[in-house]
């Protein structure tokens, strides 16, 4: 399975390491902290709870609609993605073109099946985290 950052972020650069560092800036800083940041801030004022089990539910649901609707899409909109999960099965997710077509993404698939055996439980487990996390430090800082 290639990393998020790099997934990300190659979507505006071939080049290996210039797409990990702006996909991670991408992901984990503007995503991550400033757009899901704010909605679920918003989902634990609208309903009025910030308990981490709340936060739990909340990222098992963003994990659940990642694997299931935004990952097999991804193809469709990623412009180093093939169409096809068999184009770069051999390498785990991630190849890098012989002819400095730079990097290379295979699809993921539903839950990232095509990425390999853990994929599906680290993107749950880790929206688990992060809606936990985030239930803690809203109900810290609120």
């Amino acid at each position: 399975m290639p990393a998020m950052p790099l997934v990300t972020g190659s979507m505006a650069s071939g080049d290996r390491s210039t797409a990990i560092r702006m996909g991670a800036v991408m992901h984990y800083l503007v995503m991550g902290t400033v757009v899901f940041g704010i909605t679920y801030g918003g989902l634990f004022a609208a309903f009025d709870e910030d308990a981490w089990w709340f936060g739990a539910v909340l990222g098992l649901a963003h994990g659940v609609l990642v694997g299931l609707v935004f990952m097999p899409l991804m193809p469709m909109m990623h412009p180093r993605m093939s169409r096809s999960s068999s184009a770069a099965a051999a390498g785990g997710g991630t190849v890098r073109a012989e002819t400095g077509g730079g990097v290379q993404l295979s699809a993921p698939g539903v839950f990232g099946k095509d990425w390999g055996a853990m994929t599906a439980p680290g993107l749950l487990g880790g929206h688990v985290v992060y809606g936990v996390v985030l239930a803690l430090v809203y109900r810290w800082v609120a």
